[in-house]
C-alpha cells in the first residue's frame, strides 16, 4: 500500500490510461451516475467495506482518493486513520497525500481503508483496474457508478446481499 499526492495519483492514472493528457483528476467526477447503490439503511460500514473489497478482489490495483472530509465530524476518528497511516511509515496529512494505492496483495488494507471511508462518511473517488471509469463513495452512504453495467457494482450488490442483483441499485 502506498500514499500518494494528487500529482502522483494523476501521473499514475495517466500511465494506466484513466486520464488523458492534461485531464484533471477531478474531472472524472463530472459524469452523471449510471447506477447508485445505497447501503446505510441495512448494512454496517464493516459489512459494506468487506463486500466492496471483495468486489474489487480481482483488481491488480485500486487507487482511492479522499475528496472530502469533515462533513460529519462526529463520525470521524482521525486518530484511527492516522494510526493506520503511520503503520505504513507515512506521517503526511490526508490533505498532503489524499490518494491511497492498493495492489493485489493489499486486500485487507483496502478493506480497512474502505471501512474508515464508509464509517467516517468521507467522499472518495475510486479507480480500479477492473473498471474503465472510476466510481464514488459518498458521504450519503452510497456508491455512484458512471455506468449501469459496472462489474464492481454488480459484484458489490451480489457480495453485500448474498444473491445477484438484490441490493438496491438505481
Amino acid at each position: 500500500m502506498f500514499f500518494l499526492t494528487t500529482g502522483q495519483a494523476s501521473e499514475m492514472l495517466s500511465r494506466t490510461g484513466f486520464l488523458s493528457e492534461g485531464e484533471s483528476l477531478f474531472e472524472q467526477t463530472s459524469a452523471a451516475p449510471g447506477a447508485r447503490v445505497s447501503f446505510a439503511e441495512h448494512h454496517t460500514p464493516q459489512v459494506v467495506a468487506a463486500a466492496l473489497a471483495e468486489a474489487m478482489r480481482d483488481s491488480t490495483f485500486v487507487i482511492a482518493i479522499v475528496t472530502s472530509t469533515g462533513m460529519h465530524p462526529d463520525a470521524e476518528d482521525l486518530n484511527l486513520y492516522y494510526a493506520f497511516r503511520r503503520s505504513f511509515q507515512d506521517h503526511r496529512s490526508l490533505l498532503e497525500a489524499p490518494a491511497h494505492m492498493f495492489e493485489a496483495e493489499d486486500f485487507y488494507h483496502l478493506r480497512s481503508f474502505l471501512f474508515m471511508a464508509a464509517a467516517f462518511r468521507w467522499d472518495a473517488l475510486v479507480f480500479t483496474s477492473e473498471e474503465p471509469t472510476p466510481f464514488e463513495i459518498g458521504r450519503d452512504h452510497s456508491l455512484r457508478f458512471q455506468h449501469e453495467q459496472s462489474a464492481v457494482a454488480k459484484k458489490f450488490a451480489s457480495s453485500l446481499t448474498g444473491s445477484p442483483g438484490s441490493a438496491r441499485m438505481h
